[in-house]
Parts: structure tokens; C-alpha cells; sequence
């Protein structure tokens, strides 16, 4: 990281105090699968994180255990979505994710998640 900022033609300074401020995740969630989604060429990588809001007061309704971050075609990082329990991923495309989704008798039903995107994105 050292080396890329300071090709980009920051000081020495700077990176010291950029670097002294950045806090850097203790480990790497595992990598489950990776996904790429048609024709926008995002990469949607399911980790597993079972900390994933360990900082929140209640995780949400349902529990989550599983989530994909997401990264544009040009490597920029838009986000972590999480997957509800007992949902697996099979297909991502532009519009929508495509998994089977198990219920508490485990049943299983094919669902899809809209992937909703804001203006000009």
C-alpha cells in the first residue's frame, strides 16, 4: 500500500499519517464462491463472516451468517449485501440473484432477489 501511494506522488508524511489512521480488519472472511455477474462485468464474492454484525445490537430479523461483497469491473469495492439464512446462491445477473432458498422444514423454493441500483449507477 506503501508503494502504490507513494508512486501515486504522495510524501512520505502523508502516508505515515493516512497509514497511522487506517484500521485494517484483523482477518480475511473466507471466500465461499465468486460469481461475475452479465453484461457489467460485476464480481460478487460470497464470504463468510460470522462477525458480520457483531457490532450491531441485533442482527436482523432471521439472522445472517453469509453476505457477497461486491465489486465494480474496474476493482472499485460498492459494498457487503447480506444473504438470508438458508438461502444459495446459484446465478447473478445485472437485475436480479437467483438461489434456492430452504424453509424451516426444509423445503426447498427457488427465489430471486431484485438488485436494486441508484441513479446513475
Amino acid at each position: 500500500m506503501r508503494e502504490g501511494m507513494a508512486a501515486g506522488g504522495a510524501s512520505g508524511d502523508m502516508i505515515d499519517d493516512l497509514l497511522d489512521r487506517m484500521e485494517f480488519e484483523s482477518t480475511v472472511p473466507e471466500v465461499l464462491r465468486v460469481w461475475v455477474s452479465e453484461p457489467d462485468g460485476r464480481l460478487w464474492i460470497g464470504v463468510h463472516d460470522a462477525g458480520l454484525f457483531e457490532n450491531s445490537a441485533e442482527p436482523p430479523e432471521g439472522g445472517w451468517a453469509n453476505a457477497l461483497d461486491v465489486f465494480e469491473r474496474d476493482g472499485r469495492y460498492l459494498g457487503r449485501i447480506p444473504i438470508p439464512e438458508g438461502f444459495r446462491l446459484r446465478v447473478v445477473t445485472e437485475d436480479a440473484l437467483y438461489g434456492v432458498w430452504e424453509d424451516e422444514l426444509e423445503v426447498p423454493f427457488a427465489r430471486r432477489y431484485r438488485v436494486l441500483r441508484h441513479a446513475g449507477d
